[in-house]
């Protein structure tokens, strides 16, 4: 349920009409201002530390971020919402206490999920033809929150935490830039080594 809720955001997000191809554009970005974007990733995480909390080494992560250009210097900020693949996942009685739902009882199973906060700075080059390529280096610091294994919309049914760390990496993006928007991919690798490791993926990024 969480997945296919996250999914229907990005789909209803990059539907926007930004996305309408602009006549008079050349260029993705002007030379400073805003961006928003997504990222679909693979996060990987230090093995030791996943065999103890009970979850795989890899996970989904789905980013929701923005960026800040100026001149040639990119400020980015992404709330990532971390979908573990989970070896403890629990179930429990539920007693329905809703509007269409209450006193149904049902068994109910737990999903396991983080939120990560990333913030990050750096330079970008711009190459190609009518500047359409770019490279990004930045130096940035990711905090993981809320990481639980829970069962959703039930304030009485039991909560374990899930001990996974965040920290500063260093990250990269290789973009190409369409008339409204652009794809690339994304890497970063993390210094710490009690929790997340590295992330690859594939990002998209729209003007404001």
């Amino acid at each position: 349920m969480r997945k296919a809720v996250l999914a229907a955001a990005i789909f209803a997000m990059f539907s926007a009409p930004s996305f309408a191809q602009n006549e008079n554009t050349t260029h993705l970005y002007s030379p400073n201002g805003w961006s928003y974007g997504a990222e679909f990733s693979s996060v990987s995480f230090d093995s030791d530390t996943a065999l103890q909390e009970g979850i795989e080494d890899k996970a989904l992560l789905i980013g929701l971020g923005v960026n800040y250009r100026s001149s040639s210097f990119i400020t980015s900020a992404s709330l990532d919402f971390i979908l573990y693949d989970d070896n403890e996942e629990f179930s429990q009685l539920v007693v329905g206490d809703g509007l269409l739902n209450d006193g149904d009882v049902s068994v109910e199973s737990s999903d396991a999920s983080a939120i990560g906060f990333t913030l990050a700075s750096g330079y970008e080059w711009k190459f190609g033809e009518n500047d359409r390529a770019s490279a990004i280096l930045q130096g940035g610091l990711t905090g993981v929150f809320g990481s639980e294994r829970s069962i959703a919309n039930c304030s009485d049914c039991s909560t374990e935490d899930i001990d996974i760390d965040g920290g500063f990496f260093i990250g990269g993006k290789l973009g190409y830039h369409m008339e409204s928007f652009s794809v690339g991919l994304s890497a970063r690798q993390y210094l710490g080594g009690d929790g997340l490791s590295n992330v690859f993926g594939i990002t998209f990024d729209t003007k404001f």
